[in-house]
């Protein structure tokens, strides 16, 4: 039987958690004031009031390591080498007003984008070392999520790629070492018919090379780079007769992983209908093959693959979060592939409604993932920590860190 308990915080203990956290954090910035960046092999990166922040675990305990200096609004930030020059570097892509257009209420809201990157050894509280122009005004265009990675074929190198709103769009960076501006190319591969909330880049077929993955019109979307250009793959539509418990199916999340421990990476993603969904790579098509029960929620948003209990084979679970019905708490429930289908082996309430994104990594080297998400709450906006105290059965998810953070844009790993 799944365990279901709840992990409440009283508002005086939360009071009191508020302000030691508040202290805490200053001793930290005070420690680590002047710093310049350092890349560890593993790191948390997210951005708070338009900046980008590193938060890292070190010592036994998590801290803030290091930031920026505000840039013209919150980023999505991403860890790569975008400029191929064999460094890893912050990719921090930022969205920002510009101008409004028309009469009410017609009016229209234009935004313009920016690349900004951040070299090992940046100043702490300091400028990009370097950034691109302007990436061009667009009408309605949020930019929530991005991705460093060689995704073309056709090219040597990394791209960064991007969703602008409905746009799906490939940069490539060009910068000459020690410069203050660099410049790009960008191509659009698709405009669809409504914004690009989530992207994922990885090995969805199990042929070398990774693929473009987005969700839009209630699937996910695979593009494969080819030798003659890109080839745009559909998925298998979601049978909306056997989990389409939603009036209406939108999907909030795509990941590549290995979700039944097979080896071979598949397509997964969660929306409105509370469900874990399935397409995997099979006769030339990714064709859907399998789903969750119901997850009893007001919606799923925010899924990853870790080995969430740190069991010896390391063996992974899905863990998804889902948000509580009207008067009901949101929860972070884990799946567990037995005998050919998904089962509910943890399912953890929480005290707080909006996870906006949720991710499984091993953040301490112990071999136990842990799992992060962003809180969009009226008290609190901040990245959660969390790792299992027990087994999968009888344990519960622990906090173990958190800090401020903008909720919006997803949290970088690596």
């Amino acid at each position: 039987m799944a365990n279901n308990k709840t992990v409440r915080v009283g508002a005086s203990l939360a009071l009191v958690v508020v302000i030691s956290l508040f202290l805490s954090s200053q001793i930290v910035q005070a420690q680590t004031q002047g710093r310049p960046l350092q890349l560890r092999s593993v790191q948390v990166l997210n951005a708070y009031q338009n900046r980008v922040c590193q938060h890292v675990y070190e010592n036994g305990s998590y801290r803030m390591a290091w930031q920026s200096a505000p840039l013209e609004g919150n980023p999505s930030v991403r860890l790569g080498d975008i400029d191929n020059d064999g460094q890893n570097e912050i990719v921090a892509s930022v969205y920002y007003y510009t101008r409004t257009a028309g009469k009410k209420p017609n009016q229209v809201a234009y935004y313009n984008s920016r690349i900004h990157v951040f070299e090992e050894g940046a100043s702490y509280d300091g400028e990009p070392s370097w950034s691109t122009g302007e990436l061009g005004e667009l009408p309605s265009t949020l930019l929530r999520d991005s991705w460093v990675a060689d995704v073309d074929r056709r090219f040597q190198g990394n791209e960064l790629v991007l969703m602008r709103g409905s746009r799906l769009l490939v940069y490539r960076i060009t910068h000459t070492e020690g410069a203050p501006a660099a410049s790009f190319t960008s191509e659009c591969l698709k405009i669809y018919r409504a914004a690009l909330d989530s992207i994922d880049v990885g090995d969805a077929d199990g042929v070398p090379g990774v693929e473009i993955v987005v969700e839009a019109e209630q699937k996910p979307w695979i593009w494969k780079s080819t030798e003659g250009g890109w080839v745009e793959y559909p998925a298998a539509p979601v049978p909306l007769d056997q989990c389409g418990d939603a009036s209406v199916l939108n999907l909030t999340h795509v990941r590549v992983r290995d979700v039944d421990n097979c080896g071979q990476n598949e397509v997964i993603s969660t929306g409105t209908n509370e469900r874990l969904m399935v397409w995997k790579w099979q006769t030339g098509a990714y064709e859907f093959v399998a789903a969750s029960p119901d997850l009893n929620g007001n919606m799923a948003y925010g899924l990853d693959c870790g080995n969430v209990d740190g069991d010896i084979g390391g063996r992974g679970e899905v863990a998804l979060a889902v948000w509580g019905k009207k008067r009901q708490p949101s929860r972070i429930t884990t799946l567990a592939y037995v005998d050919g289908s998904y089962v509910i082996v943890n399912d953890c309430e929480l005290s707080v409604y909006r996870l906006e994104d949720l991710r499984v990594h091993d953040l301490t080297g112990d071999g136990r993932a842990e799992v992060l998400f962003n809180l969009d709450d009226n008290e609190f906006d901040g990245l959660i920590i969390m790792t299992l105290d027990g087994d999968l059965q009888t344990g519960i998810l622990k906090e173990v860190y958190r800090a401020p953070c903008y909720p919006y844009t997803r949290p970088e790993i690596r």
